[in-house]
């Protein structure tokens, strides 16, 4: 597994039942190589945590420590049926990341479809980027209302690593596959996270990275460059994986051309060249809109420069 550079969900003792500090939390995060960490304190509605005045504040805070990113945001209650949020929107202005999601100290678990309702409700709301746990069984949601939600409103979908070693969330492994599933059929991204309480669990993984691996099933990598495709074509090489006999493997820039790999990779081949001109143009343009001709910088900007496939022995051949 390539090394964990973010993780998105985490609790201070802000939060009332977490046991680190932000510094401490910010220390252990870049100890342990992340680039980036979330921390998302819980807003009124959990025992013990933070008056919303805390999130007003966190403007004093830097967002760059110990040579990491900082992104400093609240876990917000889902506290009813049509998805109305615990923080009001004059407080989620001042962060860099809002996660909603039920409670059940403060939510009162209803129907499959009134759950649905909450969280299509949540995911509505503009201001929300990532839905937490989407996993509890005892509150039952229709998964793929929500998937379709969180692809129509662009909002991730949580893969929560709590959830799935705490016995208290009913057939969290169970609808954890099922979502992901959903999230494949309707091309979806998802987020992990370890929604640690403490330094110890930043990053943790453990129990979310086998349910990934089990629940996505894929025939084919399209990579966003060659180098990405070579270090695909190393991770599935170290778990036995053919190349293409059960993975066809597509890479971008064809740099191979340039750069020897020790396989021959499929690839799709830019103009560079093009690529370079059509840059600066379009740069000229942005800085005097004048350059040009009539309609040039309309033309420039909008210009779809055309690539190449390079075949060569990564992709199988399905047709019959």
């Amino acid at each position: 597994m390539r090394p964990i550079e973010l993780d998105v969900h985490t609790h201070t003792v802000a939060s009332g039942h977490a046991y680190a500090t932000l510094t401490e939390m910010a220390k252990a995060a870049s100890d342990k190589g992340l680039k980036l960490l979330g921390i998302t304190e819980h807003t009124k509605g959990i025992a013990g945590t933070c008056e919303d005045i805390y999130f007003v504040n966190l403007k004093v805070v830097p967002r760059q420590m110990f040579g990491i990113e900082l992104m400093l945001g609240a876990e917000i209650n889902i506290l009813d049926y049509q998805g109305t949020l615990s923080l009001g929107k004059r407080y989620m202005k001042h962060l860099n990341l809002r996660i909603a999601g039920i409670h059940k100290m403060c939510y009162k678990p209803g129907t499959p479809r009134q759950n649905t309702d909450a969280v299509l409700g949540a995911i509505a709301n503009p201001e929300v980027d990532i839905i937490s746990h989407p996993d509890d069984g005892t509150c039952p949601l229709i998964y793929e209302e929500i998937v379709v939600a969180a692809k129509r409103c662009h909002t991730l979908l949580e893969v929560n690593n709590n959830s799935l070693r705490t016995p208290t969330r009913k057939n969290a492994h169970e609808n954890v596959l099922t979502f992901l599933n959903l999230c494949k059929k309707h091309r979806v991204p998802v987020i992990a996270s370890s929604d640690a309480h403490y330094t110890a669990d930043i990053a943790n993984l453990d129990h979310a990275v086998p349910v990934l691996e089990e629940g996505l099933e894929f025939t084919a990598i399209f990579a966003f460059s060659d180098i990405l495709a070579w270090e695909a074509w190393t991770c599935l090489h170290k778990k036995g994986i053919r190349i293409p006999e059960d993975i066809s493997l597509v890479g971008f820039d064809h740099i191979q051309s340039r750069m020897a790999l020790p396989f021959d990779l499929t690839t799709i081949s830019s103009y560079k060249a093009k690529m370079s001109i059509t840059a600066v143009e379009c740069l000229s343009c942005k800085i005097n809109r004048d350059y040009g001709r009539e309609g040039h910088c309309e033309e420039i900007c909008h210009h779809v420069i055309a690539t190449n496939l390079v075949k060569g022995e990564t992709v199988r051949d399905i047709r019959g």
